[in-house]
């Protein structure tokens, strides 16, 4: 299909790589070591030549106030 991924151990890796790849889509775990996935969608937002990147946070918490807070932080959506 064409498709490559990228896997980061922490969010603060997620950044370098997104800053070095400039990817179309991020799929991130909102539970993470270190600063969480929250943490890294506002990073992202913050960065202008990263802030157009598709974020889908990836969590077990299904209630709808986690989901609105990750929607509040940057995610376009979560599953």
């Amino acid at each position: 299909l064409g498709y490559r991924y990228q896997s980061a151990a922490s969010a603060e890796q997620g950044l370098k790589l997104a800053g070095e790849l400039h990817p179309a889509v991020m799929l991130v775990d909102f539970n993470l070591p270190g600063n969480d996935g929250a943490w890294l969608a506002a990073s992202v937002r913050a960065d202008p030549l990263l802030a157009g990147v598709r974020m889908i946070a990836v969590t077990a918490d299904a209630s709808e106030l986690t989901r609105r807070r990750l929607i509040d932080t940057g995610f376009e959506d979560c599953w």
